[in-house]
């Protein structure tokens, strides 16, 4: 763990031990990226949990009495319990591999967003049109959009921004036979002008990466998640799902604000 995942989970425990002592209600959203596989470009293993840790994770979740698994698209069950959400970004190989499979057995319901612009590509880390394809099929499975080539979308003209939104869920559609309606906003490149082109390309609900949990009346078009990341031990994963990495989203400004 490096120093500073250290010091974030000094101040988680503080931020739990003095504020919290207790799950905190709403709808929590967690975000992974691959599962037992390392991935390019990720030098200190942040975005790659690994298999048996992931394993111990979704067991904890199907265990936690006061824990509610929900689809994405199904949403919250209200402000007086936790429903939780688990999501994937980036179409990685070892989410069909490695994640999928433990959470079908155990009956967990998750989103997974891809890049149509990775599909059969010479990287062997993203899925291929007939990797979506199984993964569609699997029970409670989702499949949503993030962008065709993994844009930083707040950075985009106008009309560069429109494409990646639009081609991007087209493109899913006709490989899936079916509406995507679901969104993540790549490397949390998201802003209020981001927000109102992905609705104006039919998008209904989409996802950032500002920590935090999603209370009655969040814009469903910016909800917040939880980053679990390859070196949070056991005990932080359980304060992240729980609620004591919310003090993180403190860090930074709510893109709904942009």
């Amino acid at each position: 763990m490096s120093a500073g995942h250290l010091l974030s989970a000094f101040i988680t425990r503080a931020y739990w031990n003095l504020k919290l002592r207790k799950p905190a209600a709403g709808w929590r959203i967690l975000m992974y990226h691959s599962v037992g596989e390392a991935v390019p470009d990720d030098t200190r293993g942040f975005w790659n949990v690994p298999a048996l840790a992931f394993s111990d994770q979704m067991a904890f979740i199907r265990d936690q009495g006061n824990i509610s698994p929900v689809a994405l698209s199904v949403g919250s069950g209200g402000c007086d319990q936790i429903s939780l959400s688990l999501t994937f970004d980036d179409g990685y190989v070892s989410v069909l591999k490695n994640a999928a499979p433990v959470l079908c057995k155990i009956g967990l319901p998750f989103s997974v967003f891809v890049c149509p612009g990775l599909m059969d590509s010479a990287d062997r880390f993203y899925m291929s049109r007939a990797q979506v394809l199984e993964l569609a099929k699997m029970p409670g499975c989702e499949i949503g959009s993030h962008t065709v080539n993994h844009a930083r979308l707040a950075e985009l003209d106008d009309a560069i921004l429109t494409a990646e939104l639009q081609d991007s869920k087209s493109r899913l559609e006709d490989l899936l036979g079916m509406t995507v309606s679901s969104l993540a906003y790549p490397q949390g490149s998201a802003d209020s002008r981001v927000m109102l082109a992905a609705q104006k390309a039919g998008y209904t609900l989409a996802v950032c990466s500002r920590t935090g949990i999603n209370l009655p009346g969040r814009n469903s078009m910016m909800l917040k998640r939880t980053d679990i990341l390859g070196d949070d031990d056991f005990p932080m994963f359980r304060l992240k799902t729980l609620g004591g990495w919310d003090w993180h989203e403190y860090r930074y400004a709510d893109p709904l604000k942009e």
